[in-house]
């Protein structure tokens, strides 16, 4: 209890919690066992920073739910997958029934973990009332991170992460949605539903041709957002390929 004092009175995140351990688990669909991009990094926080996350999670949550979006599913009580295949059925089958064609573009985005910037997710906590104590308490829990690969028991080092926010942890997940929230507020002609890093955006007019027009309009949005909160490696080729694709009606 009193390292959880001293936590909030100098707001400074322990530096021994700040520490991961990352265990590369072997793909099951995959053959080569000698690729290291056939395993999955499984990220692992220590019980210590747990305890710690937790009682900051307590604090927080209420005041988050209050303005995190309705479309924003994952990592929620009372919200999974299904709220958004639900919402995304019911919401087609209305269209559908006033003789709209619907449409819809997925989008997964690349390591969204990781890409993360600490600055600007701070500015975003910030824009949404955090006050100046509990700011800096955030960008300590985010400063200086470190993480080694372990395998057979032995890490032969560790790196210090720049960006992103630790997975496998209580508050990374949280921290994702409210850095991701306000792309909801740039698409506003059609729905866009997310669950972590899948987004769906999804669209209905009197023809084809209009809907096809709407799905471009709102992707080049959704894509330069994703691009100036810098959550994609390589969006002008990604650009290229959806608006490709819709042009063919394959999406």
């Amino acid at each position: 209890m009193n390292i959880v004092n001293e936590m909030v009175i100098d707001n400074k995140f322990p530096i021994d919690a700040k520490v991961n351990h990352v265990t590369p688990v072997f793909k099951t669909d995959k053959k080569d066992r000698q690729d290291k991009v056939n395993y999955r990094p499984i990220s692992v926080p220590d019980t210590f920073s747990k305890i710690l996350e937790r009682y900051i999670e307590t604090k927080i949550n209420d005041y988050v739910e209050s303005f995190l979006s309705i479309f924003i599913a994952a990592y929620r009580k009372r919200y999974s997958t299904n709220n958004v295949l639900i919402r995304l059925i019911e919401n087609w089958k209305l269209h559908l029934d006033n003789k709209k064609f619907v449409g819809a573009v997925l989008m997964d985005l690349s390591k969204a973990f990781d890409c993360v910037p600490h600055d600007l997710l701070i500015a975003k906590l910030h824009a949404y009332g955090f006050d100046f104590e509990t700011l800096v308490l955030f960008f300590s829990y985010l400063n200086n991170r470190k993480q080694g690969v372990k395998v057979n028991n032995n890490i032969n080092g560790f790196m210090t992460l720049i960006s992103g926010v630790p997975q496998g942890s209580i508050l990374g997940p949280i921290l994702f949605n409210i850095f991701i929230n306000d792309l909801i507020f740039f698409i506003d002609k059609s729905d866009l539903s997310n669950y972590a890093d899948d987004n769906t955006i999804s669209a209905w007019a009197n023809s084809i041709r209009e809907l096809i027009t709407i799905l471009e309009s709102e992707c080049e949005i959704a894509i330069k957002w994703f691009e100036d909160n810098n959550m994609i490696i390589n969006p002008g080729k990604f650009q290229a390929l959806i608006l490709d694709r819709l042009r063919r009606n394959d999406l």
